[in-house]
């Protein structure tokens, strides 16, 4: 059972992660608190809502980077911040770029990618934000190939800014 758990095949139950704490000779102890609006959006699953509509659709390209300038911040929580499936949002771009960014954070933190991306379908055609043909040829260039897998052709650098300046 610990395999298939540290695997990423059993999400165990409250109860099955007792049980094995038990066989270990020790307690568990849950309690919740509840996270201030500053903590808020520190979890992938939280991004669901991460889809701008108007005046033309596109992923809220803030949300992304606050989520991702804080991980570049406090790498220690990339695994819990991806772990979680996003709710289905509404729009198959915003779901599929999640999942590329899950994997590459995970990809990134040399850890297992979240079950939950295999299960994220691919776009059937590909996507970029608006722009010139020349413009989606630099980004091209410079999409992280788990993007570029899922059907995604967005700069890498438009997302993942450099550790160095994050926070400066």
């Amino acid at each position: 059972m610990l395999l298939r758990i540290e695997s990423g095949k059993v999400d165990p139950t409250f109860g099955m992660l007792r049980r094995l704490l038990e066989a270990a000779g020790q307690d568990l102890h849950l309690r919740s608190t509840r996270r201030s609006p500053s903590q808020r959006g520190r979890v992938l699953a939280e991004l669901a809502d991460a889809w701008v509509e108007l005046p033309d659709e596109h992923p809220d390209w803030t949300k992304l980077r606050l989520f991702l300038d804080d991980l570049a911040l406090h790498p220690d929580r990339v695994e819990t911040a991806i772990i979680r499936r996003p709710a289905k949002s509404q729009s198959p771009v915003l779901d599929t770029l999640l999942a590329g960014i899950a994997e590459k954070l995970a990809d990134d933190a040399g850890i297992g990618r979240p079950a939950w991306t295999r299960r994220t379908p691919c776009l059937r055609q590909e996507w970029s934000p608006f722009g010139t043909p020349r413009l989606k040829a630099m980004w091209r260039n410079a999409s992280p190939p788990q993007l570029l897998d899922r059907g995604l052709v967005i700069d890498g650098t438009s997302l993942w800014r450099d550790p160095e300046t994050v926070g400066a």
